[in-house]
């Protein structure tokens, strides 16, 4: 799929693009290959290309696991490095007991025009309501 949009930026024009490919491995979905390519039209030089990819696979027992990776590319660098990486990597855990329970737990490592490095730790418990 893919989607836009043009937004003012500081009374400026500017906008967003993206394109998104998704493979799901199984009916449900639980494992999936991605790609996605992304730009951002800022005023100023202060746009971006970015690629990224992600990989999604269940295992044993209601876990999964999952690793994205993303690539940035700024339109002018100004000595804030070439290429901002970004990865994720996360276990997530769904109880046969209560399959609309989720739990995710993850390390993000990241580099920004406002970092140099980032280590993060992230924890998610999630629940789904349907309606039967």
């Amino acid at each position: 799929w893919a989607q836009g949009s043009a937004d003012s930026i500081a009374g400026d024009l500017g906008g967003r693009a993206s394109l998104h490919a998704t493979l799901r491995l199984d009916d449900r979905g639980d494992g999936a290959v991605g790609m996605e390519l992304r730009r951002s039209f800022v005023p100023d030089d202060a746009g971006w290309t970015g690629g990224r990819a992600m990989l999604r696979l269940p295992l044993a027992y209601r876990f999964r696991a999952s690793v994205e990776f993303e690539l940035v590319f700024p339109d002018a660098p100004e000595g804030r490095g070439d290429v901002w990486p970004w990865g994720l990597v996360a276990m997530a855990y769904s109880p046969a007991e209560a399959p609309w329970f989720d739990v995710t737990a993850g390390v993000e490592a990241s580099s920004s025009p406002s970092r140099e490095a980032s280590v993060a730790g992230i924890l998610r418990a999630s629940a789904t309501w349907e309606k039967k």
